[in-house]
């Protein structure tokens, strides 16, 4: 059980920023974690300050409640790349913030990855938001059987630089909106 982080992270320019869990290798399995109340200072990266980053290939994320973040509840980086990567069961909520265009789930370059059967309820930030660097590429991206829902208006899931996305499957979610 990871719960209530406090205070606010160090942001220098190559160090990384404040999580409530990192995991970066093989093999992972993240889950049955809690993690709330990561803080974000003031001149970090907008993707800092979250409940969960994972970077590794052949890795399972699950059962997992992030809430009241200032950053993503959970973000599959691109620093290795992330690849083979399952996410499911989780519950993201008010994550986001101060990072209103992170998402409460952000992936950035991935490769064969499965989203299915998550509960994603935003407030400020879109729930999803998928994208590429400039010199990466996300391919094989399944995204189905979610719930997707926000109090306020604006985008539900957020696709930046989709001529970088190819083979992704957006099927039978549930978006919710109000406003």
């Amino acid at each position: 059980l990871v719960s209530s982080n406090g205070g606010e992270a160090p942001c220098e320019p190559d160090a990384p920023g404040s999580f409530g869990i990192r995991a970066v290798g093989q093999r992972l399995v993240v889950q049955s974690n809690e993690i709330a109340g990561q803080r974000l200072a003031e001149d970090c990266d907008a993707v800092d300050g979250g409940g969960l980053l994972v970077a590794g290939t052949d890795s399972l994320i699950q059962y997992n409640y992030t809430h009241d973040n200032d950053g993503p509840g959970i973000v599959l980086a691109d620093a290795d790349p992330t690849r083979n990567a399952v996410v499911r069961y989780n519950l993201l909520r008010r994550d986001g913030r101060r990072a209103p265009r992170a998402g409460l789930l952000s992936i950035a370059a991935q490769e064969s990855l499965h989203i299915y059967n998550n509960t994603l309820l935003a407030e400020g930030a879109a729930a999803l938001w998928l994208g590429a660097p400039e010199t990466a590429s996300a391919r094989g991206v399944w995204i189905r059987n979610n719930l997707f829902a926000r109090a306020t208006r604006g985008p539900l899931v957020l696709i930046e630089s989709p001529e970088e996305v190819s083979d992704l499957h957006i099927e039978n979610n549930f978006y919710a909106a109000g406003g």
